[in-house]
């Protein structure tokens, strides 16, 4: 089992000569400040630091270095520069470790459904390009639950949550939050161990989207069963969905899946200390034209819980219009079947709901998608990073930003408790 840590960035742009130059200029304002996170200490890290060397302008050193976080100073100008700081080390008495305090540090923990077209990076280049720093790192286990990197039951996870983080986002497996003892034995369990060890952060779930056409199989896959330590999810199934349909029928549906999801998240989200929901999975059912929940599984589905969802899905008709997405642009294509992960315009489409929410803000006028780590395309062709060829129009970009925006606004208080703001750009 791979643990795979994304490298703490300030920018999702690539480095070209244009690119660097603008980054150049946002990061020297003078306004990007830092405070004194300690005295006396150092930090220590695994992969040692960014830089170590004579610069007694230090802190200038860090706004100057992408991904920088913390300054540390010495007598005579010795400083030293990191990107994370997981261990703090007694050093000399005037030593002084700093860190900036004007970045927004997001940790996420889940799966492929985050890294498959890079998710963190995508939303660091959109809030980049709206005028906000972002420091993202992520620990992701393809096909795993919550559960199975809790900070209880993975020392990494641990580890990481000894930082301080603004946000904390969980993404479970995709099957997880639609089968009900699942939920009771891995998604709560986990999302309470998060939530007793999250210190300021805000805890953030994000609900995921449904498959184009809905579940596929009879029984959901529990394939990586490390991440299963309790058993499989088909186990947890009654009556077996092996030999009974009821569970598939639930699901036959983009529309039932999607309410499923939706459910299962938003469920979640009442456990005491979840902060915010990111209605990912509202944002495709608005880019998909979704207009009808079946009535059978929609009651099938409301059976497995104690309240009546304080929602109406799917969103609003008027919410569709000019936002309608052909399914082969938001899902990674085998041949003529979608997979269920995104492409990179589908993760683009995640990494607005994700600004949206966490920012307050409607991105209009965001910078177009741009991959930068695991970088997929049909057929699962792995390619090179940077922007999307062939580009979004304007009015495609515009379109997946008011997606974003509608989705969000639409869960209202279900997700977050305060009203969005729109930015303009132009």
């Amino acid at each position: 089992m791979l643990l795979d840590e994304l490298p703490p960035q300030l920018t999702g742009k690539l480095p070209d000569s244009e690119q660097l130059k603008d980054q150049s200029a946002k990061q020297n304002d003078p306004n990007f400040e830092f405070i004194v996170r300690s005295r006396g200490t150092w930090c220590k890290n695994k992969d040692g630091f960014q830089w170590a060397g004579n610069d007694t302008k230090c802190t200038e050193r860090c706004v100057a270095t992408p991904g920088c976080m913390y300054a540390t100073t010495y007598p005579g100008g010795w400083c030293q520069l990191s990107a994370a700081c997981f261990e703090v080390k007694e050093g000399p008495a005037a030593a002084e470790t700093y860190v900036k305090s004007n970045v927004t540090r997001v940790l996420f923990i889940g799966n492929s459904f985050t890294f498959v077209n890079d998710l963190p990076n995508q939303l660091v280049n959109i809030a980049y390009s709206l005028g906000r720093a972002v420091h993202v790192t992520k620990a992701t286990v393809g096909g795993c639950t919550l559960f199975a990197q809790r900070p209880g039951g993975s020392d990494w996870t641990s580890r990481l949550l000894e930082q301080d983080w603004d946000f904390i986002v969980l993404q479970d497996h995709s099957s997880v939050p639609i089968v009900q003892a699942a939920r009771d034995r891995y998604l709560y369990p986990a999302v309470d161990d998060f939530v007793a060890r999250k210190k300021q952060a805000k805890l953030v779930l994000y609900m995921t989207w449904a498959p184009a056409w809905g579940s596929p199989e009879n029984c959901p896959m529990s394939s990586n069963l490390p991440c299963f330590p309790l058993g499989s999810l088909s186990s947890m199934i009654q009556p077996p969905c092996a030999t009974n349909r009821s569970f598939a029928d639930k699901l036959n549906s983009f529309g039932c899946a999607s309410y499923a999801l939706a459910r299962g998240y938003l469920g979640a989200s009442t456990r005491p200390g979840v902060d915010l929901v990111v209605p990912a999975g509202l944002s495709w059912q608005v880019a998909r034209g979704l207009r009808d929940i079946p009535a059978q599984c929609k009651a099938a589905i409301d059976a497995e819980y104690p309240e009546k969802l304080g929602l109406h899905l799917p969103p609003p008709e008027e919410m569709l219009h000019g936002k309608v997405w052909d399914p082969e642009r938001l899902y990674i294509y085998s041949g003529d079947n979608a997979d269920k992960h995104p492409s990179k315009v589908g993760q683009y489409l995640n990494a607005l709901t994700f600004y949206t929410t966490l920012f307050g803000e409607v991105p209009y006028g965001a910078a177009a998608p741009v991959c930068k780590e695991n970088c997929y395309g049909h057929n699962w062709a792995k390619t090179a990073p940077g922007p999307l060829d062939p580009p979004l129009t304007v009015d495609q970009l515009h379109a997946l930003q008011g997606a974003a925006g509608d989705a969000v606004a639409h869960c209202g208080k279900s997700c977050r408790p305060a009203p969005l703001t729109q930015v303009f750009l132009k």
